[in-house]
């Protein structure tokens, strides 16, 4: 599992030696094996090819090792290797891992305002990216964050989500969800649902096999997901342009206590990494897209969805988002709290495309 080209750090940071680290890659053993420093260990849920680790964790760890004069590096473990990605948060905190990436879906308890990020998608994964780099600096979220005991060095996004269906064809967007078993977690289940469907909470291993098996109907997904999860197999309909909802933020991060063990420097450095790899993550997203589309382009038929299908789905979005409001608001006294979610959420929605040094710069 673990990542065949580790990063590893060559000076010491704190001032207490480490003892010689060996990286996987021959290269990095060359550079680096003889030399002490410090090495984050971080982790990741998405095997190595995914745009999380090639576009991500790879080389944001050169980029960390060059940023700081090789005193830091990283050790990374893709797949899990560190621990599930539901128990992300303990990882960090318990230091198992020094920094790991997760989506707010898996927590739910931590980041109850978060979910509302899944509650909306950009024409891009970077764009949407920039969308959830801002959220992350502003209230209510940036408040959220600090409370679950995390800093977050990048936020990122996935592309939108569409409808990928077996053996339906798709004549139009509302007949498309209706009466069908689809897979969609969280607050993208409850979209899902509003729509007509029957939403399950399959796993995202589990799709290829429960789709085979004619168990569900289809999946709400991004089209990057397609060659590692093998959906390309099973998928015969899909739209484009449905453009409402995705997965919800992204964030690489680290414990508060690990954060502030850190030299300013190297904060610093980790800061400006994070802006320039939440759009850089999403660009190899936005580009993992575009190659499943060409890949798929014979076996798929898809719809695109039009204009004023986009409108509807939106405001089905929008209620589903008014009644997420009242129940935080009976279920957990957050209720001025998740409107101010959803209005920064529906701030942002028209944002334009930004250089990434024009970004909001990093609030922690």
């Amino acid at each position: 599992m673990r990542n065949r080209r580790h990063l590893i750090g060559v000076l010491a940071l704190t001032g207490i030696l480490g003892s010689s680290l060996v990286a996987c890659s021959s290269t990095a053993a060359a550079d680096t094996a003889d030399a002490p420093g410090t090495t984050f260990r971080t982790n990741d849920w998405n095997p190595p090819a995914h745009p999380f680790n090639a576009d991500g964790w790879e080389p944001f760890g050169a980029a960390l090792a060059e940023a700081t004069d090789g005193a830091v590096g990283i050790e990374h473990y893709p797949s899990e290797g560190l621990g599930a990605v539901g128990d992300t948060l303990t990882m960090l905190k318990s230091g198992i891992a020094d920094m790991a990436s997760t989506t707010v879906a898996y927590h739910p308890a931590e980041f109850p305002l978060l979910q509302v990020t899944a509650g909306a998608a950009w024409e891009t994964a970077a764009l949407s990216a920039q969308a959830m780099w801002e959220m992350c600096q502003q209230e209510p979220f940036a408040s959220e964050i600090r409370a679950a005991g995390v800093v977050p060095i990048v936020c990122t996004s996935v592309s939108p989500y569409e409808l990928f269906l077996r053996n339906a064809e798709i004549g139009d967007v509302a007949t498309a969800f209706e009466g069908r078993r689809i897979r969609a977690t969280g607050l993208q289940g409850e979209i899902v649902a509003a729509l007509g469907a029957t939403a399950t909470t399959d796993s995202s291993t589990e799709i290829y096999l429960r789709m085979d098996q004619g168990a569900i109907d289809g999946t709400t997904a991004g089209w990057y997901t397609m060659p590692a999860l093998s959906l390309g197999e099973v998928t015969t309909d899909a739209t484009q342009g449905l453009a409402n909802w995705n997965a919800g933020l992204v964030m690489f991060a680290m414990s508060e206590a690990k954060w502030k063990s850190l030299d300013e420097e190297v904060r610093e450095a980790l800061r400006e990494l994070g802006r320039e790899y939440s759009l850089a993550i999403a660009e190899g997203i936005d580009a993992e897209d575009e190659k499943a589309k060409q890949d798929t382009a014979e076996r798929i038929s898809v719809y695109e969805v039009t204009e004023g299908e986009r409108a509807a789905v939106r405001e089905t979005v929008s209620a589903v988002l008014d009644r997420w409001v009242a129940r935080m608001a009976s279920e957990r006294g957050l209720g001025a709290e998740a409107q101010a979610a959803v209005d920064a959420l529906d701030a942002l929605r028209d944002i334009t495309p930004q250089p990434v040094d024009e970004w909001t710069p990093s609030t922690y």
